[in-house]
């Protein structure tokens, strides 16, 4: 008798549902519900009642309960069954429903302000369906707002996994790496985005940014120098770099600013890199190449270890061919060394 009175109920609601009668089908549905406590099938109609109400919050709790029943009678059944009426198939389906919902919950609530509120919820959907793309870039939205760089980067290389070419991701990623304080993952992804759409106005506005953020690294490491400051100078000119990668300038710039340091062997790498970046000519660089090479040779020459100064000096004198005072000054230095390690 109650069982046929809830199917009754159930019928003339999803009757309703169909009328668009919301409110009717909504009370009718119900109404069922509280005849049938345990019947999936009446929990998710009335959670597409209150969807069409705009009612997320009560449309997630039926879907879950309908989640949580089917689920728990699959376990019962251990799987067996094989329709698309199986409790196993309905569960699947309900999970795949929910997420949806749960996000356009959390859309909301990230419209509000909300966003504590929304990233746990749309964690949980992205239990429930892993393979909605939207779900990742909702949470980066997020963990944006909430500071939560890292996490927001991780989500949006989800995104990026999923769908490469969407060059609005790529921007989103640009923008985030600057905040966590990542210039060359920034500086990646801005051309990622303009290699994707060459006229996307914000990513060249922040391409343009960062070029402009590159100049006055360098003209502030341009003082530091001049106060006597290498380390804070290196410091500026690796951020610029970051920004202007391609730049034989800035390389070479903070090779004489850790010469300067007394970091020789960082030096002779930024000089080599410098002269590769130039195309395999410069010949400022060279020849602060070869008096790093020099300077190497001297010191290692103080500390008796004449070998090794030998070494670089040869190498000196090998990069020098074209410098011919500074040939004769590693020429110099190579003579010293090499009677002192024949004593």
């Amino acid at each position: 008798m109650q069982y046929t009175k809830a199917a009754a109920l159930a019928d003339a609601g999803n009757a309703a549902l169909d009328m668009g009668l919301v409110d009717v089908a909504a009370h009718q549905l119900g109404q069922a519900l509280y005849l049938l406590p345990n019947d999936d099938h009446l929990h998710a109609a009335r959670a597409e009642a209150h969807l069409m109400l705009c009612d997320f919050a009560s449309a997630i709790v039926h879907l879950r309960r309908a989640l949580r029943l089917t689920e728990d009678t699959a376990a019962a059944n251990n799987g067996e069954g094989r329709t698309s009426h199986d409790p196993g198939a309905r569960a699947a389906g309900y999970a795949a429903r929910l997420a949806s919902v749960i996000d356009l919950r959390a859309i909301s609530l990230i419209e509000d302000g909300a966003h504590a509120e929304a990233a746990p919820l749309l964690t949980e959907a992205i239990r429930l369906d892993s393979s909605l793309r939207r779900l990742y870039l909702h949470r980066a939205l997020a963990r944006t707002a909430l500071e939560q760089y890292e996490d927001a980067l991780a989500d949006l290389a989800k995104c990026v996994s999923m769908d490469p070419d969407d060059a609005d991701v790529h921007f989103l990623r640009a923008k985030l790496s600057l905040l966590a304080g990542d210039l060359p993952a920034a500086r990646r992804a801005a051309d990622a985005a303009l290699a994707l759409q060459p006229y996307h106005q914000e990513a060249a506005e922040l391409q343009a940014t960062m070029g402009q953020c590159a100049t006055i690294y360098s003209a502030e490491a341009t003082k530091l120098i001049l106060l006597g400051s290498p380390a804070d100078a290196v410091s500026n000119l690796t951020h610029a770099m970051a920004l202007r990668p391609d730049d034989p300038e800035l390389q070479m710039r903070r090779g004489a600013a850790r010469r300067q340091q007394g970091q020789l062997y960082d030096a002779a790498r930024d000089f080599e890199e410098a002269i590769r970046k130039a195309g395999g000519k410069h010949a400022q660089c060279e020849r602060l190449l070869v008096l790093t090479f020099n300077d190497l040779g001297v010191k290692l020459a103080s500390s008796r270890r004449h070998a090794d100064a030998l070494g670089w000096l040869d190498r000196a004198i090998s990069q020098a061919h074209t410098h011919a005072c500074t040939c004769m000054q590693c020429m110099r230095a190579w003579a010293c060394v090499h009677i002192c390690a024949c004593i």
